[in-house]
């Protein structure tokens, strides 16, 4: 992972807050090879931050969103929204209209980004977290 999610802190009863796709707090992962690989991405993603001291009583819901960028740049403009977050792809996806500086590099990146909303209601104060849990298949 290269940068984790974060809502920040936020207090009982805030309401809605949200992380959009291109902001600093949101969520970004990176999946490297050669740029003609296929890679199979498994994303687990939670449904609640958990109070971090075990109860599991207290719980923030959370619905989060992934969009892809395969053109070997870490740049939200080129990032498509993945309806599922279980899909196949090309580490590198070349476009007409995309500007590359080099087309003849043997490996590429593609980049994972994870933002979206949690509902803060009437829990207790202290930490809740969650683990994305990201999986990659080389084909």
């Amino acid at each position: 992972m290269m940068q984790p999610l974060s809502f920040g802190q936020v207090v009982p009863n805030m309401g809605s807050i949200r992380i959009p796709l291109g902001d600093s707090e949101m969520g970004v992962f990176s999946v490297s090879g050669p740029r003609d690989m296929v890679v199979e991405l498994n994303l687990d993603l939670p449904e609640y931050l958990e109070f971090s001291n075990g109860n599991g009583d207290f719980r923030i819901p959370v619905d989060l969103e992934v969009s892809m960028a395969n053109r070997n740049e870490n740049n939200i403009d080129h990032a498509e929204p993945l309806p599922d977050p279980n899909i196949r792809f090309s580490i590198y996806e070349d476009s007409d209209e995309q500007q590359v500086t080099d087309r003849t590099a043997a490996t590429a990146t593609a980049y994972i980004y994870v933002y979206g909303l949690i509902e803060v209601g009437d829990i207790p104060a202290g930490s809740y977290d969650a683990d994305v849990f990201l999986t990659v298949e080389y084909e």
